[in-house]
């Protein structure tokens, strides 16, 4: 994942991958958008996980495991997968919404 926020989170995530890129010479950290599925849904809808405000890029299962395999075959150790640009606030809205909240 990327994100603009720095947390523990985001903190220990950026030292896993400084440490994979460090100590091996064919490591590879590629970061994904949020994927939107029903695991995701149900934290929001539950109120578990609030989306940030901003916006955060989403995309599935599917298109994320089509683009990986594009990126086994770039030379560059850190890739990125971009999903769909969508508003935080409204995708925890929609969310709501849909389930009656």
């Amino acid at each position: 994942t990327f994100d603009k926020f720095y947390d523990p989170y985001f903190k220990y995530k950026m030292k896993a991958e400084l440490f994979l890129l460090e100590t091996t010479e064919t490591g590879l950290v590629i970061r994904i958008p949020t994927l939107l599925g029903k695991g995701f849904c149900q934290l929001v809808r539950d109120g578990k996980k609030i989306p940030r405000q901003g916006i955060m890029h989403f995309a599935t299962v599917e298109f994320v495991v089509g683009k990986i395999f594009d990126c086994l075959n770039d030379a560059n150790r850190i890739q990125y997968i971009w999903g769909e640009p969508v508003d935080a606030c409204l995708i925890g809205n929609l969310i709501k919404f849909g389930a009656g909240k």
